[in-house]
């Protein structure tokens, strides 16, 4: 049986920003972040070894059909996967819209096939 390399990882598409971090820090599980499409501001993600928590801060409008603009964190994988997470907003308010995944991509091309699990901001 033929194996597909899917993307899975940690996605977070919001419009007002949250102080920056910086890049290229260890990321727990997964192997690095990136900006997936045209985003307004750049995103990061940091990694909390003690708390085992993510911050993941981004600029992109949405993740819809295929106009995505998200920061996401990411791993390759072509293996049966587990994802579990919890998510809390560390500020109130913000845009309705914004959203935190769990997500499995094709490719991190932003009009890629995905499959999400996500908890809004409203």
């Amino acid at each position: 049986m033929n194996h597909t390399t899917l993307k899975i990882g940690l996605a977070l598409m919001l419009l007002d920003l949250s102080p920056p971090f910086s890049h290229g820090a260890v990321l727990g599980l997964f192997e690095t972040n990136a900006d997936i499409g045209k985003v307004s501001h750049p995103g990061s993600a940091t990694f909390d070894s003690s708390e085992k928590a993510y911050v993941i801060a981004g600029g992109g409008d949405n993740m819809w059909f295929t106009n995505d603009a998200f920061q996401f964190v990411w791993k390759p994988v072509s293996r049966d996967f587990a994802l579990q997470a919890g998510v809390q907003w560390l500020a109130a308010g913000g845009n309705a819209h914004r959203k935190a995944c769990l997500l499995v991509r094709q490719s991190l091309a932003p009009d890629a096939a995905y499959i999400d699990v996500a908890v809004h901001g409203d």
